[in-house]
């Protein structure tokens, strides 16, 4: 069982400011779930979903159809 990252942990996982990271997760970005009125993140998701966007700015950008993405 993956162990969800508060806000703070996801952030520093990310190497990002926290409210980088919140306004990704409200703006659709990356997925989280809510507990407890709090954002969790489940950073095995996050990392791909993440890739997977890059892939695909990738292949918008510069045509480039290389998969970074891990399974």
């Amino acid at each position: 069982m993956i162990r969800l990252f508060s806000l703070q942990e996801m952030a520093d996982d990310l190497k990002l400011p926290p409210a980088v990271v919140a306004l990704w997760a409200t703006d659709g970005y990356i997925p989280y779930v809510m507990k407890d009125g709090l954002p969790l993140f489940d950073p095995v998701a996050v990392r791909k979903h993440i890739a997977k966007q890059l892939n695909e700015l990738n292949k918008i950008d510069d045509g480039n159809t290389t998969d970074t993405t891990t399974n």
